[in-house]
């Protein structure tokens, strides 16, 4: 008996505790999945911190830059979230948000999937780099599984504006799993809107951008080549870095990037960017600022 006693004592230590009459043997539920070794292209649900640059205006826009605003903010002004089970995509940010379901991809031939959708007054329409889904048509300029972008444009016609907003998103590198010595060379893919100009807002502003880092001193350049070369430099902090482009002359240009490192090992960097071109008026103050642009838009690319 005793030994029949003692065998049940320790079976039931084996099962973490035997119950008695009414009672309920509880278990601690298996931990959730891990995420997918490479988020892209999704597959999985998931959710996103995203940086952006936007560039807002009046409708219909003007040849007048005092109507445009920039705006950057680093990595958590905005959120990106695909639902793989209704596979829809929400973008929020700038007090706004816009959901987007396959009844609203419209026709492009480019490496970018397009939705758009308008619901009263208002239409948004985003447009996801090509890494994002696994049937884009086309094939992007960069191979990337840990960062992508998109491009956001919403407009209310109520308030005859509109908002144009690039968004950087992705696996971030994590702070404690970043290089700490050594260096690294990004080479990247560049897209921007531009407003005014000479041509009003350009959508789909195509360049290209190198991005040098140096994880034992913690500096970063870039030379970013759209309708012009802009070159900056800044600093990293953790897993993500700031800078400045600046020029000074008969051209003025004033500018600043955010970005960060995305994948183990830092294997992938990107950027949201604004710059600010002012050129001295020929005509001596007949069009106060008739000549500046205002730039905003993204780079991404892989180490080197």
């Amino acid at each position: 008996m005793k030994s029949g006693a003692f065998g049940i004592s320790a079976l039931c230590l084996l099962l973490a505790g035997c119950g008695g009459a009414g009672e309920s043997v509880t278990s601690t539920p298996p931990p959730p999945p891990p995420p997918p070794a490479t988020p892209f292209p999704l597959k999985a649900s998931a959710s996103f911190d995203a940086s952006t640059s936007t560039l807002s205006y009046n409708e219909p826009p003007l040849n007048n830059p005092s109507l445009s605003q920039l705006s950057l903010q680093g990595r958590g002004a905005a959120t990106f979230s695909y639902d793989a089970t209704s596979g829809t995509y929400k973008v929020q940010g700038n007090g706004v948000a816009a959901s987007f379901g396959a009844g609203d991809q419209i026709p492009d031939t480019a490496y970018f999937d397009t939705f758009s959708r308008t619901t009263g007054t208002t239409t948004d329409s985003i447009k996801l780099y090509g890494n994002a889904r696994s049937d884009t048509q086309g094939t992007p300029p960069v191979s990337l599984s840990y960062l992508s972008y998109g491009a956001w444009t919403h407009s209310d016609s109520a308030i005859a504006q509109t908002s144009k907003t690039y968004f950087l998103y992705g696996q971030p590198t994590g702070a404690a799993n970043m290089p700490t010595t050594g260096t690294a060379t990004y080479e990247m893919t560049a897209s921007a809107n531009t407003f005014p100009g000479f041509g009003g807002v350009t959508d789909r502003f195509v360049g290209t951008a190198t991005l040098n880092a140096n994880f034992g001193t913690g500096a970063v350049d870039t030379v970013l080549k759209i309708d012009k070369t802009y070159t900056g430099t800044g600093t990293i902090s953790g897993d993500q870095f700031t800078g400045l482009f600046a020029l000074t002359g008969p051209t003025t240009v004033n500018g600043t990037f955010s970005g960060g490192f995305f994948g183990p090992g830092a294997k992938e960097a990107g950027f949201v960017f604004q710059i600010h071109v002012h050129v001295a008026d020929p005509y001596a103050g007949a069009a106060l600022q008739r000549f500046d642009t205002y730039i905003a838009g993204a780079a991404v690319g892989p180490k080197a």
